[in-house]
Parts: structure tokens; C-alpha cells; sequence
């Protein structure tokens, strides 16, 4: 009987357990846990020093589970006299995705990628869309402003998405571009010059047979300029050459930013705001470059996924009722559609740790699930000083019925008042660390709650909705005046008639 039992499993274990494994839930095999990433990272190819291989082992060894590479589309500042822009002009450029090739740069994403199966690897690029001169060459207020206001935009790994991105020096090139026919009208002058020029001078034989030219110098000088207008003219309109719609010569306003913005969210690419707080400043080569917080710039941008909330500046956007906090209650009463989340911005060069500014996530480990998630703003932001101390497992919002909401979802209720519950594991020998967590509802700061010295804590605070609204969120972060750690809201949805009676 049990030789029986044994033929039988032998004949039917293997399909038995494959039909099981069909069967079995995708998701029960691939679970969601917290995965800690780095995003904004540039390799060699542009202003990093080190290659994406090198960078890959590095976040392998810093035990991260992804990372974004985010080197620069293009880095190239030009300038020309008017009125011929495109042909008295004199250039400067720096390495750049577009200067390496971008198939050759998608390419090295994948191929780290494949070296590289248990880190997930996700390609983008920092796109700086428009950079404006002031001043006059040779002059000591000559000026580029904005160079370094820049998106980061992630995601796609397709090169026609990167080819097409709306950036100065990233114009598309091509003999059937929209408008060419117009723009090759200055040709019609060409030949008409040339015969005119051709014309302007005859030969004569006098009384003696000696052969005399006599030109028509205006006639000439009238032939010349047409050939050298027509010639000069077509330069100067690119024919070949699709233009973005704006140039760095002229105030664009944020319609440079605002083409980036919607040509990602129609691509299904995020796009955050980098650095929303950054000053830079200096000179090269007698030129001044100066970059200014582009706070505004943000607040009036849409489609957008939201900013970086931690980088190596100090920023103020996260504090209460601050740039963050106005864009989520846009959001929250419906003026904004795309959620705007925070992420954290290691910027990384190869000058610090690739791990040092992390934003950590709540996802499979997966490529897709991992976008998906930093969309969501099911994840956290935070420092490499606050990690090595303390680390958040738990971030929930729920009501006196039992029902809760994570990070980035939403809890419907009926109730004004809600439970928080925060949990987390902090590094037994770094007890002394004052975790304080301040807690923020619908922009207003209500309370600061500081983590007990214990291996795994929880806190647990009731909070009081008395916004006027049918949505509202909660949000905490750590650290003031500079944040070390910025979390997503977990958002509340109230029904409109929830305090009728």
C-alpha cells in the first residue's frame, strides 16, 4: 500500500504542485514590504564620476533595492548675436545623455540592470528645459539665470520618449519637420541674386577691339545681398530643425516647464521638481551662472508628481503650511488633479554615499510596482543619519470602526475623529537619539510625539478633523529647521453630508 501511495505521488506530485503554483495569487508570491531606494543619481556619462556599474555595486553593498539614474539630457549653453541667433553664435557643452547617445545610454541602463537582478534599476534624466541670458558679452553682468532649475523625469526606457523631451539643445532634427517649406522661402532669393549678380557686368569691344567690362555696381552689390540674405536667412531659420517654442532669449514664464510637465504625464513618466530650493551661483569662463529657488514655479505648475523634499540644501517647502501643504490642499479640494507627492534626492555626483538621502517605499520589488508606488506616495523620505537610528514600519491612519488607510491611500469615514498610529524599530546602541515626530493635519502643525527608547515602538494619538472639507490628510515629518525625515499623507475622505444630522 505505501509503494502504491509512493508510484502515485510520483505520477502526480509534479503536475499537482505546478497546478498549484497557476493557481496561487501572483501577489502572495511577490509580497509588498518596504524597499529603500536612491533617485537622482548621475553616472559618468554626464556630471558623476563613476560608472553605472560602479554606482550598481555600490547600492548593492549599501544594501539598497533600487535606484534611479537620472543623468543630464542635455547641458549645453549657447549664445548668439541678433539678429542672426543660430549663425554668429558660440557654444559651450558639457557630457550629457545627449552627447553619449541616448540608445547608448539606455543601453547601459539595461545592461547594469541585467548584472544586477536583485537591485532594481530604473532609468530617467535630469531635464533642465530653459536657461535665460541677461547682460551683454565681455561685460561683467553678462548672465545665464536658471541653469540649474531642472526636473527630474523617470520611468520610461524607451529612446523616443528621452529624443522627443521639450529642452533647449534637445530640438528635434529632421528633413520633413512641421513648417520646413516656409522656412526654406529665403531660398526663392538665391537664384535671382545670382543672375542678378551675373547680369550686373557686360563686356563691350571699343573702336580698336579692346574688350571693356562695365558693371552695374549697385546692380551688383543688389545681387550679392540677396545670394548672402537667402543663404544667411535659411541658417537662421533651421528648416531642418523643430523648434521646442521657446529659446533663451526671451521670458517664457513656466511654459518651458509646463511642456516637460505634460509631455511626462502623457508619456505615463513621472516628473518631480528638483532641488525646489537650491542657490547656485558662479562664474565660468567670465560668465555668470545663477540659479534661484523656484518656488513659484512649482506652485504654478500642474500634472506634475510633486518635489523633492529632502536633497543636501536645506529646504522650508515641507513645513506647515508651507509650498507642500498649499499644493496638498489644492489637491484635497479637487483644484489639483495629479497627487502631489514628496521624494527624497540624494543627487548623487560620486562625491557622497549613493545611500546617504534615501526614499523608501512600500511595494513589490518589482520595476513597475516601484514607479507605481513613488506615484502613489506609499513611501518616505529620509536621511541616512535618521536611518542608521530609527526606521518607520507602520503609518496609519484608521477610525473607531477599525477600518485604515498606509501611507499614500485613503480612509472613508464618516468620523471627525481618527486614530494615528505610528511604528518603527530604532538601532539599540543609538538610543539617545531624540525621535520626535511632528505630526501635521491639513497643513496645520498639532503635535510633536517623540518615539520611546525601545527596539520596536509604536504611537498611537487621536487626532480631530475640523477643516471644512470633504478631504483631508495627514502627514509627519522629523527635523527643524532642516527635515531628516518627510513622510506622505494618508489622506481622509468624509463624506459631504457625514455631520448631517
Amino acid at each position: 500500500m505505501s509503494r502504491m501511495f509512493r508510484l502515485q505521488m510520483s505520477s502526480f506530485g509534479f503536475p499537482l504542485v505546478f497546478l498549484l503554483l497557476v493557481l496561487t495569487p501572483v501577489s502572495s508570491l511577490a509580497e509588498k514590504q518596504w524597499l529603500h531606494g536612491a533617485i537622482r543619481i548621475n553616472s559618468n556619462i554626464s556630471a558623476g564620476n563613476r560608472s553605472m556599474a560602479q554606482i550598481a555595486d555600490e547600492a548593492t553593498a549599501a544594501e539598497l533595492d533600487f535606484i534611479v539614474f537620472t543623468d543630464q539630457l542635455v547641458a549645453r549653453a549657447e549664445y548668439g548675436l541678433w539678429p542672426l541667433r543660430h549663425v554668429v553664435r558660440y557654444a559651450r557643452e558639457q557630457p550629457s545623455i545627449v552627447t553619449f547617445g541616448i540608445e547608448r545610454y539606455l543601453e547601459q541602463v539595461r545592461e547594469t540592470a541585467a548584472r544586477n537582478p536583485d537591485l532594481v534599476i530604473i532609468a530617467g534624466a535630469d531635464v533642465a528645459p530653459i536657461y535665460t541670458w541677461s547682460g551683454m558679452p565681455f561685460t561683467e553682468n553678462f548672465t545665464v539665470h536658471q541653469w540649474s532649475e531642472q526636473m527630474t523625469v523617470f520611468g520610461p526606457d524607451a529612446a523616443p520618449f528621452y529624443r522627443n523631451l521639450p529642452a533647449l539643445g534637445n530640438e528635434t532634427h529632421g528633413f520633413f519637420m512641421p513648417g520646413t517649406l516656409l522656412k526654406l522661402l529665403p531660398l526663392l532669393l538665391l537664384m535671382p541674386g545670382i543672375d542678378m549678380y551675373r547680369r550686373s557686368c557686360n563686356s563691350y569691344a571699343d573702336a580698336q577691339g579692346n574688350r571693356i567690362r562695365i558693371c552695374d555696381w549697385p546692380r551688383m552689390l543688389a545681387g550679392i545681398v540677396m545670394v548672402v540674405g537667402s543663404v544667411l536667412g535659411t541658417f537662421q531659420l533651421r528648416p531642418f530643425t523643430q523648434s521646442v517654442g521657446f529659446d533663451q532669449y526671451g521670458n517664457y514664464g513656466t511654459k518651458p516647464y509646463t511642456q516637460v510637465i505634460d509631455y511626462a504625464h502623457s508619456n505615463d513618466a513621472l516628473c518631480f521638481w528638483s532641488g525646489p530650493e537650491q542657490r547656485m551661483e558662479q562664474v565660468k569662463s567670465g560668465v555668470h551662472f545663477l540659479t534661484v529657488p523656484q518656488l513659484d514655479d512649482i506652485r504654478f505648475t500642474f500634472r506634475h508628481n510633486g518635489l523633492a523634499g529632502i536633497y543636501p540644501d536645506n529646504s522650508t517647502a515641507y513645513r506647515p503650511g508651507k509650498l507642500w501643504d498649499y499644493m496638498l490642499l489644492e489637491y484635497a479640494d479637487g483644484r489639483r488633479k495629479v497627487r502631489p507627492v514628496t521624494i527624497g534626492e540624494v543627487d548623487y555626483h560620486g562625491l557622497w554615499r549613493v545611500d546617504g538621502i534615501q526614499t523608501i517605499v512600500h511595494a513589490e520589488p518589482n520595476h513597475d510596482a516601484v514607479l507605481q508606488a513613488i506615484a502613489d506616495g506609499r513611501s518616505y523620505a529620509a536621511n541616512i543619519t535618521v536611518l542608521d537610528r530609527l526606521r518607520l514600519t507602520q503609518f496609519e491612519v484608521s477610525d473607531a470602526d477599525g477600518t485604515t488607510a498606509g501611507l499614500g491611500e485613503t480612509l472613508t469615514t464618516t468620523a471627525r475623529a481618527v486614530t494615528v498610529r505610528i511604528a518603527g524599530t530604532r538601532s539599540p546602541d543609538k538610543m539617545e537619539f531624540a525621535a520626535v515626530f511632528k505630526l501635521v493635519v491639513d497643513g496645520q502643525a498639532v503635535a510633536s510625539l517623540r518615539a520611546p527608547a525601545e527596539e520596536a515602538f509604536e504611537i498611537v494619538h487621536d487626532v480631530e478633523l475640523t477643516r471644512d472639507a470633504s478631504m483631508h490628510y495627514v502627514r509627519l515629518y522629523m527635523g527643524d529647521p532642516a527635515v531628516t525625515l518627510i513622510s506622505n499623507p494618508v489622506f481622509i475622505q468624509r463624506p459631504t453630508n457625514a455631520d448631517t444630522p
